[in-house]
């Protein structure tokens, strides 16, 4: 990651809006002001903020292909995902010639792209002639999803249609790279049905009737050649929904669910960038993604250093990304924040570590000086932003304000961070 992020900056620093910002800081400096709220002000910051946004902040709504026959749960995977994200069946339009079946809540950022009638031969299964697992196949292709979940039914042997599909998958060059997760359902369906204690579940040494026939199952399917690239990466998941409750309460059965900690991060770990914060906050990981979010852009603050040596100039990037980190993490947390309710919020800030090195670095700018911080201090007070402002946002107040902010940032050290740099380089 930090190679790709120095080489983006390096491009960025080459711009025509970075070049005027440092015009503009350098006729600062040659008169004494040390005042770089103009700076702030200036219509080439904010061109320099939306291209460092665009960046490092941009998001698009993940979408997932739910692959598997009608029956095996595919909503309820999505549903115990999102939670109280209650997934319906409807059709939009997406490419010209393929109108998908959206699996879609009203509650989250999700896109869940079903294909009907797979592996159904009682179905019609095609779009103009063409079925609907090579139409899938040449979803996948087009870019236009991120990511693929099978889902099996627990106990169901009759795998050849999934066999063939995971063939002509694996036979696209394109496609051998794209994310595909396995999700063994309802496992808590397998016989002795009544038995079902997820708390206890052993599937590693099974010892109960119900344990070692899940654990033949997912041993029948990991001894199927086409399944195992995804054994082998540890794609094959276990997994139970809890039991929706039905209008007929006599009908309703408690059922705890199985493993969809565990699915939720394989997905969070294999979405691209752009696509996680919609999904974290969807998937109600919050602390995760905040995590993610500071630590990427104080990488950013890193490469930007070492992208553009020149005197205090990469305090433009820096004071840029900060601005961009926090926008992003009020987003995670459904707050917006405008570029200049940011900047009013971290200028104090920084300004307000004082005797810790920061504040004589921001207010110096002294022409000859290589750089004002370096970059792993430029990591490290980046950190220190991020994470007082993500803590804040954590602990539920829905208004940022600079006395929490600081509070907060008493609580870490950017030395300490700037520690941790070296280490992720």
């Amino acid at each position: 990651m930090n190679e790709e992020l120095n080489e983006k900056f390096r491009e960025l620093s080459q711009k025509d809006s970075f070049k005027k910002l440092e015009a503009g800081l350098k006729r600062l400096i040659e008169i004494g002001n040390t005042d770089v709220k103009e700076i702030f002000k200036s219509e080439a910051f904010q061109q320099m903020f939306d291209q460092v946004s665009l960046l490092l902040g941009k998001e698009v709504r993940p979408t997932l292909l739910m692959i598997g026959k009608t029956g095996v749960g595919k909503s309820s995977v999505l549903n115990a995902l999102f939670e109280d994200a209650v997934f319906d069946i409807g059709v939009i339009p997406t490419t010209r010639d393929f109108n998908r079946k959206l699996m879609h809540s009203d509650k989250c950022d999700i896109i869940a792209v079903d294909a009907p009638g797979f592996a159904d031969p009682t179905n019609e299964a095609n779009i103009e002639g063409v079925n609907y697992e090579d139409k899938l196949i040449e979803y996948a292709k087009s870019n236009e999803a991120h990511m693929a979940l099978l889902v099996l039914k627990c106990d169901d042997r009759a795998l050849d249609p999934e066999c063939n599909f995971l063939r002509k998958w694996f036979a696209e060059e394109k496609l051998r790279d794209f994310p595909i997760i396995v999700v063994v359902n309802q496992i808590d369906k397998m016989q002795p049905v009544e038995s079902w204690k997820p708390e206890s579940l052993n599937l590693d040494n099974p010892i109960k009737k119900k344990e070692k026939n899940i654990r033949a199952y997912i041993d029948y399917v990991f001894g199927l050649k086409e399944f195992q690239p995804l054994c082998e990466s540890g794609r094959i998941v276990p997994f139970a929904a809890p039991a929706q409750e039905t209008d007929e309460e006599d009908d309703y059965e408690p059922r705890a669910p199985y493993n969809v900690k565990v699915l939720k991060n394989k997905i969070y770990e294999l979405l691209p960038v752009a696509a996680k914060t919609l999904y974290a906050r969807a998937a109600k990981m919050l602390d995760e993604e905040g995590s993610r979010i500071v630590n990427y852009y104080a990488m950013g603050a890193g490469a930007a250093v070492l992208a553009n040596p020149l005197p205090g100039s990469d305090f433009i990037s820096i004071s840029a990304i900060q601005v961009a980190m926090t926008i992003h993490l009020g987003r995670l947390y459904r707050i917006e924040l405008t570029k200049q309710a940011a900047m009013s919020l971290l200028t104090p800030v920084l300004t307000s570590f004082g005797g810790r090195l920061t504040a004589q670095a921001l207010i110096s700018l002294i022409p000859g000086i290589k750089n004002w911080v370096g970059s792993p201090l430029a990591f490290g007070i980046t950190m220190t932003v991020g994470k007082a402002v993500n803590a804040v946002l954590a602990s539920g107040k829905r208004e940022l304000t600079v006395e929490d902010i600081k509070r907060e940032a008493a609580k870490y050290s950017e030395a300490d961070f700037a520690k941790m740099y070296e280490s992720q380089k």
